[in-house]
């Protein structure tokens, strides 16, 4: 995944291989809360959403970063036209911002 491919392409990934432990279908939050791993590399929405066990505790600096783009599509035959509009300008406007900085969500 991308952190492996990261610390490898920091140079330290035979380094610290052994400590690694590899947790499948997006439960690296709860294993760092029940003290089954001691740290997780995550996006900071599954940090911020977890549980009160789990700190977030900073963001790798932006040449390490990997982005997702999320973009909203619509049915082309949406049962309620008007709101599946507002909604998603609602979504793209700048009124969101601080709510969704609050999530963790870091737009660019």
């Amino acid at each position: 995944g991308y952190f492996c491919g990261l610390l490898t392409r920091l140079g330290i990934v035979d380094d610290v291989k052994s400590k690694l432990v590899a947790i499948s279908g997006g439960q690296t939050a709860l294993a760092v809360g029940r003290g089954e791993a001691e740290l997780g590399v995550i996006p900071v929405t599954s940090i911020l959403a977890a549980t009160p066990e789990v700190t977030l505790v900073g963001r790798f600096p932006a040449e390490l970063q990997s982005y997702i783009d999320f973009a909203i599509g619509v049915s082309a035959n949406p049962t309620n036209e008007e709101a599946a509009k507002q909604l998603s300008e609602y979504l793209m406007s700048t009124a969101i911002g601080d709510i969704l900085a609050l999530k963790g969500v870091d737009r660019h």
